[in-house]
């Protein structure tokens, strides 16, 4: 096993032909989802805060991890779940009828 970066950094590489972005940390295993954890929407009441981030309401709220007051991908991202499966099950069926030998 080799290192691609050093402990706590993190890689993008960006997929130039299907705008797609994939990162690489070394404490995490391969086929994790990392984004922005989404609390939702900014509701009509909530405006002065949607204002705060650059927002209007109606517009998705995103949790500041850092509070910094800032939604940025990286500092405030997340492991958002995996496209590895924890189980795995199979179901067998066996039926005969009038077995005939």
């Amino acid at each position: 096993m080799f290192s691609l970066v050093r402990p706590g950094q993190i890689f993008f590489v960006t997929d130039g032909l299907r705008k797609q972005t994939r990162m690489l940390r070394e404490v995490n295993q391969i086929a994790t989802f990392f984004g922005l954890k989404r609390l939702g929407t900014y509701s009509t009441r909530e405006a002065s805060l949607a204002a705060r981030y650059g927002f209007v309401p109606d517009d998705v709220k995103y949790f500041d991890k850092n509070g910094d007051g800032l939604i940025s991908y990286v500092a405030d991202g997340d492991i958002l779940g995996s496209a590895l499966s924890h189980l795995d099950a199979d179901i067998v069926n066996t039926i005969e009828y009038k077995c005939l030998i």
